[in-house]
């Protein structure tokens, strides 16, 4: 038997999804902000739930990428002007699926890893040249991975309006 499926629940930023394209591998999810890494042996219709539940009365929020940085890990990634509305969504979500991860939550678009075999600084290049991305966050996506299979979406849901 292989590798017991993982869930993982994002933020799509489908507005940077080009800038993504330049620099990482295609995974399945495209332009995104994790805000629960990924869990194993959880039943998604309950992920889901629990998702809908924690995020009723958060309204659909905009946000603005315009930095580019990097950990130290060497990921170059996109950082938004302000990350409040983001680290809420983490928090919440967090709470409510009983996560407790120790790493520090910090909002941003992936935009190459090492491992990605791309030159980062063109990419880093292009992205600053393309200029700040404005982004509507309506919903919240559930999606699922397989072994070493793509990210598919399980489930998407959408903030209050």
């Amino acid at each position: 038997m292989g590798p017991p499926s993982r869930l993982v629940v994002v933020a799509r930023v489908p507005e940077a999804d080009d800038l993504v394209a330049r620099g990482r591998q295609p995974d399945g999810l495209g332009a995104h902000v994790t805000l629960v890494a990924p869990m194993a042996g959880r039943d998604p219709d309950a992920v889901r739930a629990a998702i809908a539940a924690a995020l009723r009365d958060v309204p659909i929020a905009r946000a603005r990428f315009a930095r580019v940085e990097r950990f130290a890990t060497g990921v170059l990634y996109l950082a938004p002007d302000d990350a409040l509305v983001f680290d809420d969504l983490a928090r919440r979500l967090r709470e409510a699926l009983g996560v407790d991860d120790p790493r520090p939550f910090v909002a941003h678009v992936t935009l190459a890893r090492p491992r990605d075999g791309v030159v980062d600084e063109e990419v880093a290049r292009e992205v600053r040249e393309a200029g700040p991305v404005l982004s509507r966050i309506a919903a919240v996506g559930l999606y699922r991975r397989e072994g070493s299979g793509p990210w598919r979406e399980v489930a998407s849901v959408p903030l209050a309006d």
